[in-house]
């Protein structure tokens, strides 16, 4: 009988080790979800690695499952960049807290209700491991922990610490942190100048400034603090993708290609990087070698229309021309403000020579976007073919 309730035991560590990094990784992304309103990937088994894992899609929220490591590891990902501080610290302590407080409910009602024997042993299981992790995740220590993308990261208890560490930077620091999450980004970068010196070097209120720049599409200006994130090492693959915009828009496209690829080499699944990659290809003539790179940012987010419309221009120029078209109309269908459709199907009609039909598209492009790349360089030229 002794035998036969240690084997017990032994069964049901391994499920319920499941269980815990499962809830624990569900506790950060429930509540990053509800603040930041994008997506959330989790994964569990891995620290980011989707190879050797498997998809499933539950509405914002992708969990990859790595079945052969997940008892031992686990990662929440927001796809929100710049969250403020006070967020971050409630997504973080949303997974040990939840464990912590699963076990103690469910022992709660174990005695409350007095369960049989068989769920009583699994309960007493489940609330020392979820203890155990509550406390081992709350307790901050000096462990990096390595990411798939090369990057490190502490444990839940450090952040937390680090978190609450900037919320004490006083009331300048506090207003920009509001500004910046009331969606006022030339406030937040006009307090930004304000916070002492020390403030401004941190990592993440740096990833907040460039993040204004980029809200405001003002990549020239992201440069200097992108410089100053790359001097403190360990760029990760949202960085690298900005770095990307900024040096592009400075007309510096080889850099930009070498950042986009970098990004790509930690996170082969980036869209943002993918499509910016391709779009730089698209403009050397590579379009056959940009078209993979669009189909797999289509599948990452089988509803991203950059990818759909520049894709369609690929085609379009490599001589499919009627699955060109049929990509830029799904990329108005998802993005009817799109200006890059507008611009891509302008660029088609130019080269039929149908000039009036081309300056309509690209003055359409400008109305929506007035930065769309090259708009009026391309109005420029449609205007001198119809004079």
């Amino acid at each position: 009988m002794k035998l036969l309730f240690i084997l017990l035991c032994v069964a049901l560590i391994l499920p319920l080790r499941y269980l815990v990094v499962f809830i624990h990784e569900l506790g950060h992304a429930v509540p990053a979800l509800l603040l930041t309103r994008q997506k959330v990937t989790v994964y569990l088994g891995s620290y980011g690695n989707t190879e050797a894992s498997r998809k499933i899609s539950i509405g914002n929220i992708d969990f990859w499952f790595n079945y052969k490591t997940i008892w031992k590891k686990g990662l929440c990902s927001p796809t929100a960049t710049g969250i403020p501080i006070r967020h971050i610290l409630i997504y973080t302590l949303g997974g040990p807290l939840s464990v912590f407080f699963s076990g103690v409910f469910l022992l709660s009602a174990c005695i409350v209700w007095n369960w049989g024997d068989t769920a009583t042993l699994i309960t007493v299981i489940f609330f020392i491991m979820a203890v155990f992790d509550g406390l081992y995740n709350l307790i901050p220590n000096s462990n990096k922990i390595q990411l798939a993308n090369g990057s490190y990261v502490h444990n839940d208890g450090t952040n937390v610490r680090a978190c609450i560490r900037l919320m004490t930077y006083g009331e300048g620091f506090g207003k920009f942190q509001k500004l910046y999450a009331e969606g006022d980004y030339k406030g937040a970068i006009a307090q930004f100048e304000m916070l002492p010196p020390k403030i401004k070097s941190k990592r993440h209120t740096l990833r907040q400034k460039i993040s204004c720049h980029m809200q405001l599409k003002q990549y020239g200006q992201s440069l200097p603090h992108l410089r100053m994130l790359e001097s403190k090492g360990g760029m990760n693959p949202d960085e690298l993708t900005w770095y990307g915009y900024a040096l592009f828009d400075q007309g510096d496209i080889e850099n930009a290609i070498g950042c986009y690829e970098k990004a790509l080499d930690a996170r082969a699944n980036h869209k943002y990087a993918l499509n910016n990659l391709a779009y730089c290809l698209n403009l050397q003539g590579k379009f056959k070698k940009a078209i993979p790179l669009f189909d797999l940012a289509i599948k990452t987010d089988p509803e991203f229309a950059y990818s759909y419309n520049n894709r369609g221009l690929s085609k379009i120029k490599l001589g499919d021309t009627q699955s060109g078209l049929d990509d830029i109309q799904k990329s108005m269908e998802l993005d009817p403000k799109n200006a890059y459709a507008y611009r891509n199907l302008g660029i088609y009609h130019l080269d039929l020579g149908n000039t009036e039909q081309a300056s309509s598209c690209f003055k359409q492009a400008k109305e929506l976007d007035p930065n769309t790349h090259m708009i009026d360089e391309l109005l420029e030229k449609v205007n001198s073919t119809m004079a």
